[in-house]
């Protein structure tokens, strides 16, 4: 999808892809649903995923006030780009 009014480092107009999700998690109804919103956030010149980040404080937050060590792994997890797997792993 092309992000109206946007252009990347060559001049070009600014494609970006999504994944929407895999098919045993979203149904195919949901998928169509959450593109369709992806292109009218597109053609307003909006970028669906600059504007997901804007929620990431909120997240951390979130994540802060839970006393779960489930909660501080899932921090760790997305903080430093490892795996889930390495986060669980951790001693901590």
């Amino acid at each position: 999808m092309e992000v109206k009014g946007r252009k990347n480092k060559k001049g070009a107009p600014l494609r970006t892809d999504f994944g929407l999700g895999g098919a045993d998690i979203v149904t195919l109804n949901q998928a169509r649903d959450r593109a369709l919103e992806y292109r009218r956030m597109a053609k307003q010149g909006l970028n669906p995923r600059f504007d997901a980040r804007q929620e990431a404080p909120a997240f951390y937050a979130d994540l802060n006030t839970r006393k779960a060590m489930a909660a501080k792994a899932l921090m760790c997890t997305c903080l430093t780009g490892s795996r889930t797997g390495e986060a669980l792993g951790l001693r901590w």
